[in-house]
């Protein structure tokens, strides 16, 4: 005899795993001001490492409204438009300062949370795959630099593979937080991926652009 009273607390248990594992990936503890101030800190210092450049990070009408949304993401607030339980690829032309922003995300989450966030460029995926293997990068945290840029396929023991398809693939399967930037649009990437790869990027992903000229001299 089917007892009811059990299958109703089985059901309550898998929801309430269900839960926890649905909850929002941030709750910064940080004021809008300190968040500013840190956001300037570490634009200062990745100009420095990366540019050489001894210029000021300029918040302008092109980038304002996305950094301050990055703000309400990174504290799970309700205000902004992004949603805190995916990740964030950030598409636009060429030099408008998106690897920059997804620097400073990364150095603002490794400071307050203290977990580290893998940066690698598409470029360099296949040399990663050969010296970790792909299985290393399902799970973790990390930013994909210049989607759309890297070798589309590669060839394993005469067997063709496609690691990026395969790495968002697994990725999503994981729900591992992802983040990513990109010189193509959203229909750009889903011609050269296909609507399969697209659609299931947009699940995990808030896509935002970020518009504007090269800041590169």
């Amino acid at each position: 005899m089917i007892k009811l009273a059990e299958i109703y607390s089985s059901i309550q248990n898998e929801i309430k795993e269900l839960k926890s594992t649905n909850t929002k990936r941030f709750t910064l503890q940080i004021s809008a001001n300190d968040y500013k101030s840190l956001f300037l800190l570490f634009a200062e210092k990745h100009l420095l490492l990366n540019y050489k450049s001894n210029e000021k990070y300029i918040i302008d009408n092109l980038n304002r409204d996305l950094i301050n949304d990055i703000y309400y993401y990174l504290t799970a607030s309700d205000k902004g438009t992004l949603d805190p339980d995916k990740g964030l690829i950030i598409v636009g032309g060429f030099g408008t300062g998106k690897t920059t922003i997804l620097m400073i995300i990364k150095d603002i989450i490794e400071a307050l949370t203290l977990k580290r966030v893998t940066f690698m460029s598409s470029l360099s995926l296949p040399e990663h795959i050969k010296n970790n293997g792909l299985e290393f990068y399902y799970k973790r945290p990390m930013i994909v630099d210049e989607i759309g840029r890297e070798v589309k396929v590669i060839k394993d023991f005469g067997t063709e593979k496609h690691p990026l398809i395969e790495l968002l693939t697994q990725r999503y399967n994981n729900k591992a937080l992802t983040f990513g930037t990109s010189n193509y649009s959203y229909e750009d990437l889903s011609e050269m991926y296909g609507t399969y790869i697209a659609e299931r990027l947009r699940e995990m992903c808030n896509i935002k652009e970020l518009k504007g000229q090269s800041k590169r001299k």
